[in-house]
């Protein structure tokens, strides 16, 4: 059993590394703008130094987490950080945007590694009684530093350079690696399990790597091929894992196991309804309404507040109470954001994007923690790795597609225009297309999340699979 005082430095290296990358995610979706007329790149161009953090991450998430199971979470964490700081380094000295998401693909390797362990870590160090809340702050984390990057985003952006958005997690990297390797004594492999499924890795990494990079050039002859090529894959992922001893991902786990399999699908449709709104909201604030980058991180700032204020209070309420009826709150109020969001136009749009975002930042913050504790305490400690591994994957493929969508329509609508006032005629149908369509897709998930066991019926299911 680890003490107080180390499960409090387990939980502080965990929350400080888990807000670097949304703080740059933040910061650069602020910074698109500025981007963009540096390297004088087009929308779809601009999407693409987002979704290429979060294809490498999605691809690495669970062979890493797989890997911190057998020879320690820890080692896996620190080498994370380490590529953290490699990263920033490449981003602050891009010369051209292809540099930049490349540089931004390196971050969502070390991505894949912090995230890969983050809950793990915090999963095996505290009792199921406190899961709960120490993973609300963990998340909390998270959104502070999507907040700090809405914020000091655009405020660099403004001041300096979208440059030091990266810079200025350098100290942070540097903290983070010396708490670990001067504070966090031992280390955790719980499976015991040294026989690695490399082939399964492969075609994990392939299936990954073709569905996202497909997603990610929609509408083009391109994409669908690249997803039927991921369909392909996904089916001799599929039938290896079946048929080998000591697969990377243990298939049955979503036959057997109706919470891991139900929470997964949930946080997928979840993200994929969530996450483009931020980039929206943005360009329509930067763009079509003409407000510069201070202002508008500051108007983004609100949902990350509500994010930060309420998730730890999430936590809370998912250690006390069934975590579904917290999920669906969530949803529910998220859904409703995406609809006020749906009404926007150029002369009512601020107090109607105000309201939105209190919708949309509250709903995040009651869905996020509860879903976490839910799938976690369905698996066994042996997996919690390859578990909290993959709920990221689901997180960010649903990511990965809500930027996708929003390719997809911008092309379709817009076409290679950079967006300024003078479009507005075609930017506004789109992004009210998109949010109909977000918020259809937030309903759809507030389906599978009723497709999760509650009550009693999680206690049955996670008794039985400790058996």
């Amino acid at each position: 059993m680890t003490s107080a005082t180390g499960r409090r430095r387990v939980l502080l290296a965990s929350a400080l590394g888990s807000s670097l990358a949304p703080f740059m995610v933040a910061g650069m979706i602020v910074a698109l703008p500025a981007i963009g007329d540096e390297f004088s790149a087009e929308p779809a161009l601009l999407g693409l130094v987002t979704t290429s953090f979060f294809l490498a991450a999605a691809v690495f998430l669970v062979p890493f987490g797989r890997i911190a199971d057998s020879f320690g979470t820890k080692k896996v964490f620190l080498t994370g950080i380490v590529i953290y700081l490699a990263s920033v380094l490449l981003s602050i000295s891009s010369p051209t945007v292809w540099f930049l998401i490349g540089a931004r693909f390196v971050t969502g390797v070390g991505a894949g590694m912090v995230f890969g362990t983050s809950i793990a870590l915090i999963s095996l160090v505290f009792p199921e009684s406190e899961r709960g809340k120490a993973i609300g702050i963990n998340v909390t984390a998270m959104f502070l530093g999507f907040l700090s990057g809405f914020l000091f985003g655009g405020l660099l952006t403004y001041y300096l350079s979208w440059r030091w958005i990266f810079a200025v997690t350098i100290p942070v990297e540097l903290l983070v690696a010396g708490l670990v390797l001067l504070r966090l004594r031992g280390e955790c492999e719980i499976s015991g399990r040294r026989d690695l499924d490399f082939p399964g890795i492969f075609l994990y990494s392939l299936t990954l790597f073709l569905f996202m990079a497909g997603f990610s050039v929609l509408p083009g002859l391109s994409g669908v091929l690249g997803i039927i090529s991921g369909f392909f894959a996904l089916g001799f992922f599929i039938v290896r894992e079946l048929h080998t001893g000591d697969p990377l991902l243990d298939i049955r786990l979503f036959t057997t196991n109706r919470t891991f399999a139900a929470s997964n699908l949930t946080a997928l449709l979840f993200n994929a309804a969530n996450f483009a709104t931020v980039f929206l909201l943005s360009l329509y604030l930067q763009d079509i309404i003409g407000i510069d980058a201070r202002v508008a991180g500051v108007i983004l700032l609100i949902p990350v507040a509500l994010m930060a204020a309420f998730s730890t209070f999430a936590g809370r309420m998912a250690d006390r109470i069934d975590s579904r009826r917290v999920i669906a709150v969530g949803i529910g109020m998220l859904s409703t954001g995406l609809l006020l969001f749906s009404l926007v136009d150029r002369d009512t749009g601020i107090p109607v994007v105000l309201a939105g975002l209190v919708m949309y930042g509250s709903g995040l913050a009651f869905f996020q923690s509860p879903l976490v504790r839910t799938l976690v305490s369905s698996v066994p400690r042996e997996v919690y790795g390859l578990s909290s591994g993959l709920i990221e994957t689901m997180r960010l493929l649903g990511m990965t597609i809500s930027i996708a969508i929003t390719i997809i329509v911008f092309t379709l609508l817009i076409g290679d225009i950079h967006i300024t006032p003078s479009i507005s005629d075609l930017f506004l149908p789109a992004m009210r297309t998109l949010f109909i369509t977000f918020f259809i897709l937030s309903i759809i998930s507030l389906g599978a999340a009723f497709l999760i066991p509650g009550g009693s019926s999680l206690k049955q299911s996670a008794n039985v699979r400790s058996r």
